[in-house]
């Protein structure tokens, strides 16, 4: 799709778009946000094209956000092209700077030295390159992937609560994607991405199924929490959970680690819902790990044995980037901050 090739307003160019779009759901936007994207690089000096979309981005937080993502990834495979060029063609970076009338004269041979330096700084460049690029895409292809299959999602920092159409009420935590399916017969939920809370709608002829990573759980009416990575916390009721051979049924107060081990929970609602992380004797870089998930940026820890350390606190969610700030420099750790990535180390 092109803007700005006709004589139409920006308005009306606004406009055929959404019409093409009308499900104002993140995959639609990240269409939206790749289309603005391929127009401003066919033609960057476009103002038509900048106005429709400086006025898309201003309708909505959602369009900037969705916006970012494309534009982030996007912006750091095209912003090392150069030097990766570079050293595809094994000429060197400065081959790129010759003019028209340059390259008609024959041009002396560069002395051997200065061809190694030339050479080797663009390497060294191009590996930093290619290193920040493969992180932005490990992070930004799962989430795009994600987006695309989810009935319903979450911003970073937005705790969304949603009612399904069988009376089910879903409490999303930050930065969470979900794919529902209902039926006659069986109800769904495919957790993709973050964390939610679900109370479910008593149906005996259809129990509600919440598939995180390889854990499945199951209940016919109840109140219980889930995390991709398949930790159950049940508020009410029973919950059957299965795990590949593995088999556990919790009652009300209880909850599994990681090791699919019950222990017993004293929370009656996931303290994410108060806006809150209460981390208790977990190592630093699974509390950091949490806390990430409410920043803007994609969070990378280096590994070191010092991010096993136990840690204990309660964490402020209403600020999230000074929350983890603190936390870090707190432990004696420091932040890179690149374009979409933050890297934690020692």
């Amino acid at each position: 799709m092109q803007l700005g090739d006709g004589d139409g307003s920006v308005v009306n160019e606004l406009m055929n778009l959404e019409s093409n779009y009308s499900d104002d759901t993140l995959p639609n936007l990240h269409q939206i946000a790749a289309d603005f994207q391929a127009q401003l690089d066919n033609d960057p000096g476009s103002a038509e094209a900048q106005a429709a979309l400086a006025l898309w981005l201003a309708q909505a937080l959602e369009h900037r956000l969705a916006y970012a993502e494309i534009a982030s990834t996007y912006y750091a495979s095209a912003a090392f092209a150069p030097a990766l060029l570079a050293i595809r063609t094994g000429t060197g970076s400065h081959v790129l700077k010759r003019t028209d009338s340059a390259q008609s004269k024959p041009r002396p041979r560069p002395r051997p030295r200065l061809r190694l330096v030339i050479g080797a700084s663009a390497k060294r460049w191009s590996a930093v390159a290619l290193g920040v690029l493969m992180l932005t895409l490990a992070f930004t292809g799962p989430r795009i992937w994600q987006n695309q299959r989810a009935s319903v999602l979450s911003l970073v920092g937005e705790v969304k609560q949603i009612e399904l159409a069988d009376g089910s009420v879903l409490l999303l935590d930050s930065d969470t994607a979900v794919r529902v399916t209902l039926q006659a017969d069986q109800r769904k939920l495919e957790l993709l991405r973050g964390r939610l809370h679900v109370q479910v709608a008593h149906n005996k002829a259809a129990p509600l199924t919440v598939q995180a990573a390889d854990t499945r759980a199951t209940a016919v009416g109840t109140q219980f929490s889930v995390s991709s990575n398949g930790v159950i916390d049940v508020d009410q009721g029973l919950v059957h959970v299965q795990r590949g051979e593995q088999q556990l049924l919790l009652a009300a107060g209880q909850t599994t680690s990681d090791a699919q081990e019950i222990q017993s929970s004293d929370l009656q609602m996931p303290d994410w819902s108060r806006k809150q992380l209460h981390i208790d004797q977990l190592s630093l870089r699974a509390a950091l790990e949490q806390l990430s998930g409410y920043l803007p940026s994609r969070v990378w820890i280096r590994d070191d044995p010092r991010f096993a350390r136990p840690v204990s606190a309660i964490l402020d969610l209403n600020q999230p980037v000074t929350t983890f700030e603190q936390l870090v420099i707190a432990q004696g750790a420091h932040i890179e901050r690149y374009p979409y990535i933050w890297i934690v180390h020692f």
